[in-house]
């Protein structure tokens, strides 16, 4: 038996990506095993296939740097998950100053709040980014 004659054995079914460039809609159906992508050079297949992997990795950031509306994950249990560009662009542009007790806000260099919000957009998760935050700019008080 060959690749393209065995069943699909992961748990995705598709994937689709609606408006990929602004104008393509993209479905893969996952029914084989093997799936061979033929198309011209600068047609997106690198790019498709950069976007299933960040889609199903949780890449969001690298994700929303693909120009698409939205990619869609089906899965064999039934479930899908639709992950629109505009929900990427809205978490990548958030004001990420919140995540200080208020007091300091008003006292936090700019520098420093700029290098906060580029380490979240890199993926640093918020616990860590106001743990670091937290032991470089705030000092015990004198016992």
């Amino acid at each position: 038996m060959t690749l393209n004659e065995r069943a699909n054995s992961s748990p995705l079914k598709s994937f689709k990506i609606n408006a990929l460039f602004g104008f393509k809609d993209v479905n893969i159906p996952f029914d084989k095993e093997a799936i061979i992508l033929i198309s011209e050079n600068g047609s997106g297949k690198t790019t498709i296939l950069n976007a299933l992997y960040y889609s199903i990795s949780c890449k969001f950031r690298k994700l929303s740097n693909i120009d698409f509306e939205s990619v869609i994950l089906e899965f064999k249990s039934g479930c899908d998950v639709e992950i629109k560009k505009s929900d990427l662009s809205y978490l990548y542009n958030l004001d990420y100053s919140d995540l200080f007790p208020s007091p300091l806000k008003d006292i936090v260099p700019a520098k420093l709040l700029d290098r906060v919000r580029l380490d979240i957009k890199r993926g640093m998760s918020y616990s860590s980014v106001r743990k670091r935050f937290e032991e470089r700019f705030i000092q015990p008080l004198p016992s």
